[in-house]
């Protein structure tokens, strides 16, 4: 039976824990690495509510892979499943110590998506990058490791030819239903380079596949602006403003002013 530690892996597991591990009272094996199994697929059935055990949250699932870790201390899974709850409690140097453990232990492209993420609620931009590389590396025909790549470097506004060509990779994969966050993302490493109508063609498409998006029309409004479209630039850069008021200081942050 494949275990819920495949979870942590990024493989979809198969089967529900067993009704004997799913009791929060039972006794865990004696054997340390049974136990530790255990540990694991209780934390996972207490965070996730599975009937017939207890739920005391995120810190009882903690505990659980804690003592999976005291028990097995190679149990990638548990640092893996331990470090996505410390993430999402937004104990990020925390999380990424157990990721960092990971990592060392079984380099998988999950194990570097899920530090990449980490490493970007701590603005470290480099570190990030370099995982969403490693990520994409591992599994280049994934859109959100590709997208990734392009975004953080756009923001950055550094090695924008790579940016480029990560955010064409992803729009190869995507549909194009669900390709407007990438298009934005490309859109803006046009807006670094110059190629001011590529970044206005990018917006607008996105525009059209998401609907009214401060961001994408704030985007399209620099765009027009720097192409001398004074009036349709205004237009939509006030439009963009009255959907949210905090679109102009994100882009600011970014040094793009209109």
């Amino acid at each position: 039976m494949q275990t819920l530690v495949a979870l942590a892996l990024g493989v979809a597991a198969v089967a529900a824990p067993t009704a004997a591990l799913a009791q929060s009272t039972a006794t865990p094996p004696t054997d340390p690495k049974a136990a530790a199994e255990w540990h694991v697929e209780r934390g996972v059935a207490r965070y996730r509510g599975v009937a017939g055990v207890s739920r005391p949250g995120e810190e009882g699932a903690i505990a659980d892979f804690s003592e999976a870790i005291r028990l097995d201390p190679v149990n990638t899974g548990a640092y893996m499943l331990r470090g996505e709850r410390l993430a999402a409690l937004e104990r990020y140097d925390d999380a990424l110590k157990d990721y960092d453990r990971a990592a060392a232990l079984v380099p998988t492209e999950e194990t570097f998506a899920q530090r990449a993420r980490v490493h970007e609620q701590l603005e470290h931009t480099d570190l990030a990058i370099a995982d969403w590389d490693r990520a994409a590396m591992m599994a280049p025909h994934n859109a959100e490791y590709q997208n990734s790549r392009c975004w953080l470097r756009a923001v950055a506004n550094k090695e924008l030819d790579v940016a480029r060509t990560a955010c064409d990779a992803a729009l190869a994969i995507l549909p194009d239903y669900d390709s407007s966050g990438t298009l934005d993302s490309r859109a803006l490493v046009s807006l670094r380079q110059g190629r001011f109508q590529d970044a206005w063609n990018d917006y607008d498409a996105a525009l059209k596949i998401a609907g009214e998006d401060a961001g994408f029309l704030y985007g399209r409004g620099i765009a027009a602006l720097r192409l001398g479209r004074t009036v349709e630039g205004r237009a939509d850069v006030a439009a963009a403003a009255s959907l949210d008021a905090e679109v102009m200081g994100s882009y600011a942050e970014m040094g793009i002013r209109p």
